[in-house]
């Protein structure tokens, strides 16, 4: 409140009528006009205060979580024991050449990536052959150690004689994360205030999962769901499929380990996506030349429009020969009409964090052939990326918005429980629960949070939630076969928007 910040001359107002109200209680009328005794004493006063006063209103902000950044957040974090986590590196394998015989490759081996940055590896192996894979590690930290399966990299040094110049990585090299951002920083800060942690309780195990590395985006606690004496922690990443590379589950696994000497069994993983195609109802503006208010749907009549039927009338783009597109509906599709087609590979930003997330492909149609539930299609300049097995939706003003804050949406879901038996769930539950925070369900939460950010939309609502690819719905993650396996989580594979009016 800035009342109580006062500005040199509020702070002399208020000192000047507490001199006119005391001398008046003796009769008398003090003489505090400009120029006055009282008047310079009490604006000298003020104005000295004031920077006392102009101070505190500087610095009560940085000692707030919601507010404080810079070396202040550090700071204030480290006093909880949240500390900024360095950039953690990418690791995995690489499939190496030899052109006779064996080699062995010793530890610290170099190599590097066609981007300039250098791996080495792990440990040394003996007598590998042409093909044999060997683990590697980036030599420096960061989401830019990330590489996708089919890089060729270059070992550095050509002193073992028969290696070959090459090698290509066998998988990817994964688990490659930056450093802890301000954002980061306070996320975690907000969770360790809001899951007060002591003596080994599920708080304390979620806090030495995530404090270990960057590469661990949160940590979920399954406290005796195995039986007493007994821990399971489940870890999530920033990755677009949730999963901790295997070196950082090992990793955190020891440390926890090492924590909890009275534990029978300490169970880490990581979680197994569950992939998801969500299609959303939504009601939006029409444009102005349909008579509409405009700032919504780009063409007086959206295509894909009409009554959904998942299988029969969906958008589902079915076949895809050369630069054409075979897509599910009943209302034919018309030259010129602005369409979006949702990319999952597409690379976007995210709270700060940058990947290939998924987003939405605009395109114009330019050709239309074919008959119902298998309309032909052709865009200008060809589709991007294959847009087989999509969905098609008419475009919109703010459509690539509305795909972010989807995306946004159903990257804050959590995993799920690792048993449905009522005996076990009331010890074994997830930590922090489902109704606590990062639910696991693709709610009504995810529509409330796109019709909430967006005025122009009118109303929102589910359509189908589907496994990736099929017609089986999907709401939930599937509980795993035994509780030592990794609990599901829901990722997003596909989204589609649709007119509702």
């Amino acid at each position: 409140d800035q009342a109580n910040y006062p500005t040199p001359s509020e702070l002399r107002a208020a000192l000047l009528r507490t001199v006119v109200l005391g001398f008046a209680r003796r009769g008398i009328s003090a003489n505090v006009l400009p120029g006055s005794d009282h008047y310079i004493r009490h604006d000298a006063l003020a104005k000295r205060a004031s920077i006392a006063f102009a101070n505190l209103q500087a610095t009560i902000a940085q000692l707030s979580p919601t507010e404080a950044t810079g070396q202040y957040l550090e700071d204030l974090a480290s006093v909880y024991g949240v500390t900024k986590r360095a950039a953690s590196p990418a690791a995995g394998n690489v499939a190496i050449q030899v052109s006779s015989g064996t080699v062995t490759i010793p530890a610290g081996y170099v190599l590097t990536s066609p981007s300039g940055i250098k791996y080495q590896t792990t440990g040394t192996s003996v007598a590998v052959a042409n093909g044999a894979l060997v683990p590697v590690i980036a030599q420096e930290g960061g989401a830019s150690s990330n590489l996708g399966a089919g890089v060729a990299c270059t070992w550095d040094s050509a002193s073992i004689g028969f290696l070959l110049p090459t090698c290509t990585v066998s998988g990817g090299l994964t688990g490659g994360s930056d450093a802890d951002s301000e954002e980061v920083l306070r996320q975690r800060l907000f969770d360790r205030l809001s899951f007060p942690q002591g003596g080994g309780n599920v708080a304390q195990v979620k806090a030495w999962a995530e404090t270990t590395t960057a590469a661990v985006e949160k940590a979920y606690v399954y406290a005796a769901v195995r039986g007493p004496a007994s821990v399971d922690v489940a870890l999530t990443s920033t990755a677009a499929n949730r999963i901790v590379d295997a070196q950082y589950v090992s990793s955190v696994a020891s440390y926890i380990t090492s924590q909890l000497p009275g534990h029978e069994s300490v169970n880490v993983t990581t979680v197994t996506p569950r992939r998801v195609d969500v299609l959303i109802g939504i009601s939006l503006p029409y444009a102005i030349t349909a008579g509409g208010s405009g700032g919504g749907w780009l063409d007086a009549s959206p295509w894909p429009r009409g009554t959904f039927i998942m299988g029969g009338d969906d958008g589902k783009v079915i076949g895809l020969i050369g630069s054409t597109a075979y897509v599910r509906t009943v209302i034919a599709p018309v030259v010129g009409q602005h369409i979006a087609i949702w990319d999952p590979a597409k690379v976007v930003t995210i709270n700060g964090i940058t990947g290939a997330f998924g987003g939405f492909r605009q395109y114009v149609v330019t050709n239309v052939a074919g008959s119902a539930s298998a309309w032909q299609i052709q865009v200008n300049g060809g589709f991007v990326v294959s847009p087989l097995n999509s969905y098609v939706s008419p475009d919109a003003t703010r459509m690539l918005d509305y795909g972010l804050r989807i995306a946004q949406s159903i990257r804050a879901l959590g995993p799920g429980e690792k048993t449905t038996s009522t005996d076990i769930l009331p010890r074994g539950r997830r930590q922090p629960a489902i109704d606590v925070a990062n639910p696991a369900n693709l709610s009504s939460q995810v529509l409330s949070d796109l019709d909430g950010n967006f005025d122009e939309i009118e109303d929102v609502s589910w359509l189908a939630r589907v496994d990736e690819g099929t017609s089986t719905p999907r709401t939930s993650p599937v509980v795993p076969a035994t509780t030592s396996q990794p609990p599901e989580i829901i990722t997003l594979a596909h989204a589609a928007l649709r007119p509702t009016t």
